[in-house]
C-alpha cells in the first residue's frame, strides 16, 4: 500500500474498510482541498483571531465548506 493519507483497516473478510483522512483534506467535487490551507488564508485578514474550516453535507449529499471565523472586532448585523 502507498502513504496516502487515508486512515484503513482490514476487516476479518480480508477486505479494506475506509475510515476517513490522517489529515485535514477533504475531497469535493474531485478536487482534494486541504482545510488548514483555507484556515491560514482567512487568518490573514485583518481582524480574525481565530478560524476552523470545515466540510458540510446538504440534504442533497453535496459537500460544501462553512467556516467558523472568532473577530478581534465587533461585528455589526
Amino acid at each position: 500500500m502507498y502513504r496516502t493519507g487515508d486512515l484503513a483497516r482490514w476487516l476479518p473478510d480480508g477486505n479494506i474498510e475506509f475510515l476517513g483522512r490522517i489529515d485535514n483534506q477533504v475531497k469535493i467535487r474531485g478536487f482534494r482541498i486541504e482545510l488548514e490551507e483555507i484556515e491560514n488564508r482567512l487568518l490573514e485578514y485583518e481582524g480574525v483571531k481565530e478560524a476552523v474550516v470545515v466540510a458540510k453535507e446538504d440534504k442533497e449529499r453535496s459537500k460544501y465548506l462553512c467556516a467558523y471565523i472568532v473577530s478581534n472586532n465587533k461585528i455589526d448585523r
